[in-house]
Parts: C-alpha cells; structure tokens; sequence
C-alpha cells in the first residue's frame, strides 16, 4: 500500500471514517521508515463535530494529498472524503483502494479521478467459483 501511495507522491493520506482509518494509519507508520520521508495522515468525519472546533477533517491535509478506502465498488464513500477535501480548497492527486469490485457505475471514473487498487475482484474470479460450487455440493449433499 505504500508503495503504491508513494506513486502518487503523497504527502499525506487518509479517507472517510472509519474504514480508511486503520489503512491510513498503516500508511504513515510504514513510511515513517529510515529511506522514507514520511507520510502525514488525516480522516474525514461523515458529520462536523457540534462541539470544540468543529472540524469535518483531522489531522495533516498536506499537498499531495492520497485518499485510501479498503473497498471501491461505485465510490460514493470515497467521494464524500474528496468531497470534504475539496471545500478545505485541496485538490486530490488520487485514490488508492485495496479492492476495486469493477463496477460499471464508478464515481471516479465519471469524474475523471486517478485512482488504482491493489487488487481486482476479478482477481478472486476462481477463488470464488470454487467456494460457490464447494457451498453448492454442500447444500446438494443435504437434500
């Protein structure tokens, strides 16, 4: 994953809580390494706080900023982080998931967002026949 966020030159990352949360923090532990840098890390609430500062985002918003999600199927939950940047007047360099499901119906794509994954869910395509058809001679074997 760091790697991968280090592609996009990133100075800080983070995503909307809570899911990017651990990924985002794995991300600035790891990089915070004797060749590298380090990374900032921030995470954007769904809902400003109604009390203290209320702030929608905590944490470093440094440019090049990387936002991260575990799982993008259309991105609506990724665009709401982006979203947020955004009205902080920071723009996005790209969005780096750990599963992209491939759906035709991505937000991202539809608004020209870079973005890359660590994995595809047509990776998983013969894992997944093979415990669909585990699972049916399962149920088969009980009638």
């Amino acid at each position: 994953m760091v790697k991968e966020v280090e592609k996009y030159h990133a100075k800080s990352v983070g995503g909307l809580e809570s899911g990017a949360i651990q990924i985002s923090s794995s991300v600035v532990y790891k990089s915070s390494g004797k060749k590298r840098k380090g990374i900032y890390g921030f995470f954007v609430r769904k809902q400003a706080k109604t009390h203290g500062l209320q702030k929608r985002i905590e944490g470093y918003l440094i440019k090049p900023v990387v936002v991260v999600e575990d799982v993008i199927t259309k991105g609506k939950s990724v665009m709401q982080a982006i979203e947020a940047i955004r009205e902080e007047r920071v723009n996005i360099a790209g969005v780096v998931c750990v599963v992209d499901r491939e759906d035709t119906e991505n937000l991202l794509k539809e608004n020209s967002i870079r973005y890359s994954s660590l994995f595809k869910h047509s990776d998983f395509k013969s894992f997944i026949e093979t415990e669909t058809k585990k699972k049916k001679q399962k149920t088969d074997s009980k009638q």
